[in-house]
């Protein structure tokens, strides 16, 4: 996968992706060279096969944090998982 990702501020960015998929599920219509006309089989209805896509996204993301007040005098605590003792 293929992406671009901006940052607008620290409550919005956006992402822009591309992505090349084989998918053998999906039948695409075939047409010749000239992308006009249809390459048809014996029973004159147009031929589709599976082909290589590509699959593009367009991602905006918006960011908002909910960071409670501090009350005046209360202090922050810190868990110390791991200490070194020398």
């Amino acid at each position: 996968m293929l992406g671009i990702d901006f940052i607008f501020s620290r409550w919005l960015t956006v992402n822009i992706g591309k992505l090349l998929v084989y998918d053998h599920d999906v039948n695409i219509l075939l047409n010749e060279k000239d992308v006009i006309t249809p390459i048809l089989n014996i029973n004159e209805n147009q031929k589709s096969g599976p082909r290589t896509q590509f699959t593009e996204s367009l991602n905006i993301g918006l960011t908002y944090r909910f960071v409670p007040k501090e009350k005046k005098g209360s202090r922050k605590t810190v868990l110390t998982l791991f200490s070194e003792k020398s």
